[in-house]
């Protein structure tokens, strides 16, 4: 019998159990997506222990099928374009260190690219800077020994990331509407 690294377990476990409550929660929604917004699918990648988000569909399973994340079903919804109140929701990628990094702060944006070795890709979509009707936080979380950025508008699931997993927490990337 083959035995299991336990880094490789614990990287398992940690999936598995950030995606029980995403997957309740997508389960259990009867609520209609809300006008000019899109699906911002949420992945994880255990064998490099990074998080994905992305609002396309075609490209969410290209990452599934070559390499090697798994779908968590729906983060949350986003707007497709700039709104009164809204701002970029920035993506970055790091190869060296496998992590997908989101932020809505320019600054923060260019810093991570010319310091951190993170490359621009772009905005995922658009996130308020504030609270709006209906919508709620997401929160943003990192982990320096696996060096993956974390998003979740649940907060139960944040806290268990953070008491159990060696997350921190990042506060509010944005506010978005619940999947």
């Amino acid at each position: 019998m083959n035995a299991v690294h336990p880094r490789r377990l614990v990287l398992l476990l940690l999936a598995t159990v950030l995606m029980l409550p995403m997957s309740v929660a997508v389960a259990g929604s009867a609520l209609a997506a809300p006008p000019q917004t899109t699906e911002l699918y949420r992945m994880w990648n255990p064998a490099t222990t990074d998080h994905f988000y992305t609002t396309d569909r075609k490209e969410r399973d290209y990452a599934k099928q070559h390499y090697g994340y798994n779908d968590e079903g729906v983060a949350c919804y986003v707007l497709r374009e700039k709104k009164r109140g809204a701002v970029p929701f920035y993506r970055l990628w790091n190869g060296q260190t496998t992590d997908h990094f989101y932020t809505t702060n320019r600054q923060e944006r260019d810093r991570a690219a010319r310091d951190y070795g993170y490359a621009k890709e772009g905005v995922a979509g658009y996130v308020y800077d504030r609270q709006r009707k209906d919508t709620v936080a997401f929160y943003r979380l990192w982990n320096g020994k696996t060096n993956d950025h974390f998003y979740t508008t649940n907060r139960n699931e944040r806290d268990y990331a953070i008491h159990n997993y060696g997350y921190s927490d990042e506060g509010i990337a944005g506010w978005v509407y619940r999947a």
